[in-house]
């Protein structure tokens, strides 16, 4: 299947397209999510995976409106922990420098990724709040 790196999903749903897959859904905006939803409505099979609750266990802007894209069409399956392996991650735990960054952040802040900061799927037994 041929894949593609975007910064949007513009045009995603243009031309004679079957399937849409998107991968870090979190980083897209809820424009993004809006073409989604025209990709739906004309039939267009979409598959998206991402996390969904940002480091302080609230949903990211684009998943909530992805969820209110189609709700009774939406299959939902959590993340493995990065930890303990469970099928039940519902956290991203930030890593800074490799250890939990405690220090809480405005809402839907983005980290630059200058390999500071790295992310692991977490559980709510393994994940570590601020």
């Amino acid at each position: 299947m041929q894949t593609v790196k975007v910064r949007s999903l513009a045009g995603a749903a243009d031309g004679d397209v079957k399937w849409i897959g998107v991968d870090e859904i979190h980083m897209f905006t809820t424009d993004d999510i809006a073409v989604l939803g025209v990709a739906v409505r004309r039939g267009i099979k979409v598959v998206v995976a991402g996390i969904d609750l940002d480091h302080r266990g609230l949903l990211f802007e684009p998943v909530r409106a992805l969820f209110e894209l189609a709700p009774e069409r939406v299959i939902y399956r959590r993340a493995v922990c990065d930890v303990c392996r469970s099928l039940d991650a519902t956290h991203t735990q930030v890593l800074e420098h490799g250890k939990p960054m405690i220090r809480e952040l405005a809402p839907s802040t983005a980290l630059p990724d200058d390999g500071t900061y790295s992310y692991e799927a977490r559980c709510r037994r393994c994940v570590v709040l601020p």
